[in-house]
């Protein structure tokens, strides 16, 4: 994650306001862009945050000069990620795309921040329900193709056991 030096994105008498930028690539390797928006980007600390749009897009707007900018970014079925940027003191351009693990399904409305046979279990219950099915649960539909099957399980095993600090040895 690299900041280039710019101007403010506006000022007033006291202070200097920044933002951050980027975007969020899936691990989900399809073309359904239903994937790449709704992840939330927020500051930690702060009510500042922003969503991805279709194309895995954010901007948060308004971030005080000297504002500590640890990112979290979250969404339903993915592996919440952290990430330190440091005190704001120019606009920061994330330059790649910042990648989010599937597989950590939310069981009674609570994510555990693994990717485990917990999440393993989720969906053999639901295994082979199709969207429209009374069975069928978005949240265990990881490649968001309307059905649960063995390709859901497949994503799971690709980051199995790996949690929110394993996100540390990767760019």
């Amino acid at each position: 994650m690299s900041g280039t030096k710019q101007f403010p994105i506006r000022q007033d008498n006291m202070n200097k306001y920044y933002s951050i930028n980027g975007s969020i690539k899936p691990s989900v390797d399809v073309s359904n862009t239903a994937l790449n928006e709704g992840f939330k980007v927020s500051i930690r600390g702060t009510s500042l945050s922003a969503t991805t749009d279709s194309n895995g897009n954010f901007t948060i707007d308004s971030i005080p000069e000297g504002t500590n900018t640890d990112i979290i970014i979250t969404k339903s079925s993915f592996l919440t990620r952290n990430i330190a940027l440091g005190k704001i003191t120019s606009t920061i351009s994330v330059k790649s795309p910042i990648v989010m693990w599937a597989g950590d399904i939310e069981v009674n409305n609570v994510q555990d921040g693994a990717i485990n046979m917990l999440d393993v279990i989720e969906v053999a219950k639901l295994y082979n329900a199709v969207q429209n099915d009374l069975k069928y649960n978005q949240k265990a539909d990881l490649n968001r193709d309307g059905r649960i099957n063995l390709a859901d399980i497949v994503l799971i095993a690709k980051n199995f056991n790996k949690t929110s600090k394993d996100y540390l040895d990767i760019q």
